[in-house]
């Protein structure tokens, strides 16, 4: 039988497509990633953000220590091959929105594992842009991956390697055998699904749960505001440069589709009064909408099929992408060179049983 002409084959080209491909290209694998024909994808729409304490809860993320200097080194290996800047480091400045948040905030501030990422005071000064009575404190090591310029960048290069694929793929028109995948002419050692949500009706891996939710974001231009960090009252609002921000997010587990609604932009311009006040002039850039991977016990799901070890998962990053995926990225492309690495945490093995 012929060799394949590829190790590996990814078939979707969202963040967590993107970076598993420059991974294992880095390592001298043979790949070939295929994306959709439009190029749409979840990454595109989300606002990057890398923020390691979350939720109202104020919870430190697990394995930080990981993810965060790994995905910081990643980009900053990506910005200087590329000579272009996409992750901005900003603070984060935290609006209490009742007074039962500040015992929760000093809890957490005594706690030696969260002091890194939490100023010890609070802010109690009266920025004319917000309304914020019960003051708030910053978040420290956060930031935003401008993930539409490094997407671009990334396509730009997989093209040029020719390594890259725009087109759709039917589930019917992958033959899989002993030893190598065939995607219509394509054929490959291995295929990784990194297709989003959608990835809940791939027939291989439908035993996954998944838990989509759609979110929506505005960009709008918001003359005279002021304020270059990323403000969180529930909702965040991030400034992006020349008096525009991005604002979100909405959050629904029904009725999933990729189509901004007028519900949701009333939801978020209502929102957005209760922060920045009502006696602005706001002009609507652009309203979009994306549906997030989440999974029900909010782990990725990474690995290869109990059965069909030329198949493979890297997905279900839900909100944190930019955050997780380098570094699991990194772990998951040694590990199908052959490297002996622990990802039990996401690993799918955790949902294998004997039906499978």
């Amino acid at each position: 039988m012929n060799e394949p002409a590829y190790d590996t084959l990814i078939i979707g080209q969202g963040l967590a497509g993107s970076l598993l491909a420059w991974q294992l290209l880095e390592q001298g694998q043979r790949v070939m990633l295929i994306s959709r024909e439009d190029r749409q994808c979840a990454s595109r729409m989300a606002a990057g953000l890398v923020n390691p304490v979350t939720g109202k809860r104020l919870v430190l993320s697990a394995q930080i220590e990981q993810y965060l200097p790994t995905a910081l080194s990643l980009y900053q290996q990506l910005e200087q091959h590329f000579s272009q800047r996409f992750y901005h480091q900003k603070s984060m400045l935290r609006l209490f929105r009742s007074t039962d948040e500040i015992p929760l905030w000093q809890k957490r501030v005594a706690d030696p594992d969260y002091q890194p990422y939490l100023e010890t005071t609070t802010r109690q000064e009266h920025n004319p842009g917000l309304q914020m009575p019960l003051g708030g404190f910053r978040q420290l090591q956060t930031g935003y991956l401008d993930t539409v310029a490094l997407l671009d960048r990334l396509d730009e290069y997989f093209m040029q390697h020719r390594a890259c694929l725009h087109k759709t793929v039917h589930y019917k028109d992958i033959l899989i055998n002993s030893d190598a995948v065939h995607v219509g002419a394509l054929q490959a050692r291995r295929l990784i699904f990194c297709e989003g949500y959608q990835g809940s009706n791939n027939p291989w891996f439908d035993w996954l749960p998944y838990k989509p939710a759609k979110g929506e974001i505005l960009t709008l231009k918001i003359d005279q505001l002021d304020i270059d960090e990323i403000i969180n009252a529930g909702k965040w609002l991030l400034p992006i440069g020349d008096n525009v921000y991005r604002f979100g997010a909405t959050y629904e587990w029904q009725g999933l589709d990729e189509q901004a609604s007028v519900t949701a932009k009333q939801e978020l311009l209502q929102a957005l009064t209760q922060i920045i006040g009502e006696n602005r002039t706001i002009k609507l850039v652009r309203h979009q909408a994306g549906v997030r991977p989440c999974t029900m016990d909010t782990r990725p799901y990474i690995g290869l099929h109990p059965q069909h070890p030329q198949l493979g998962i890297f997905n279900g990053f839900g909100s944190k992408g930019s955050l997780m995926i380098p570094y699991y990225a990194k772990q998951f492309s040694k590990f199908l060179q052959g490297d002996q690495i622990d990802f039990t945490e996401a690993d799918i093995k955790r949902y294998w049983n004997n039906d499978l």
